[in-house]
């Protein structure tokens, strides 16, 4: 597998979602963005080989107040454009997955929810949802499908419908609940690895496309790891190639300080101590 395809792979958090595909797949290469990603985060990045759309989902406590009762936007990229539409809806029904360990992403419904499907009537996205246990959604769960949904041509409201039920009530986006989002946040460091090849490369991914304006790595003792910097994933991730590759050691603990700023100008500094996660591809031991 072509290691740029595997490490967008590798960097799979859906919704977040970072979603890779063989280039072959689009006749054309190029990223389009909805309005709403373009209020939130300005000019979408270059196509890095596929044909892909920008677009936002909504969540609760990750705008610029920090407030769990409000909601903000945060990137979807979708190498399928024409099934952003259900994609952008499954992540809000579904979560996501673990490789946005750092990030404190709530769960709009109860764990095991899983999303049937979204048929658009008459202006109205109809979202049908299965239950798998008891639980109650998230207060702000409406809101935000109608908030992300909207963002797409021809829907104004969303209805949520769970099982055999009838649809609720239609929903429309309550632009009192919702903010611009935060600075930058990191989401992950990790390595991705291939059955029959040694890790190469440390990725430092963070929750938007950014311009890196520092980004260091050191050992659990304080050590420089030397190697050369760049961006990849659609400008969402700062990759180091240290110069020793044997460096880089399953369980290891990283010392990472970072300095990014995204395409709205709003930056992002820090520095913490993060155990580096050890990416193995699917079928690889």
């Amino acid at each position: 597998m072509n290691r740029r395809i595997f490490r967008a792979t590798a960097a799979l958090w859906a919704g977040l979602a970072l979603l890779a595909a063989d280039p072959a797949l689009g006749a054309r290469t190029g990223v389009s963005a909805t309005p709403a990603y373009r209020a939130a985060f300005g000019a979408p990045p270059v196509s890095q080989g596929v044909d892909c759309r920008a677009a936002v989902v909504y969540l609760p406590g990750l705008g610029a107040s920090g407030a769990g009762d409000r909601l903000a936007p945060i990137p979807l990229f979708s190498v399928t454009p024409g099934k952003i539409v259900e994609e952008a809806a499954r992540v809000l029904v579904a979560g996501h997955p673990e490789q946005v360990r750092l990030l404190p992403l709530p769960r709009l419904f109860p764990e095991g929810t899983t999303l049937k499907g979204v048929t658009v009537e008459q202006g109205v996205a109809v979202v049908q949802i299965a239950l798998a246990r008891a639980g109650q959604p998230h207060p702000l769960a409406s809101q935000a499908l109608a908030h992300t949904l909207t963002q797409f041509e021809g829907i104004a409201g969303v209805r949520l419908q769970v099982g055999d039920a009838p649809p609720a009530p239609v929903v429309r986006p309550d632009p009192a609940v919702a903010e611009p989002p935060a600075a930058p946040r990191l989401l992950d460091v990790l390595t991705a690895v291939q059955e029959g090849e040694s890790p190469a490369e440390i990725d430092v991914l963070f929750d938007r496309p950014v311009e890196v304006i520092e980004t260091r790595l050191e050992g659990s003792d304080g050590t420089p790891i030397p190697g050369k910097l760049y961006t990849s994933m659609f400008d969402m991730a700062a990759v180091l190639r240290p110069d020793d590759p044997g460096v880089i050691r399953e369980g290891m603990e990283l010392r990472v300080t970072w300095a990014v700023r995204d395409r709205k100008g709003r930056e992002s500094r820090g520095s913490r101590t993060i155990p580096l996660r050890w990416y193995r591809h699917p079928g690889t031991k």
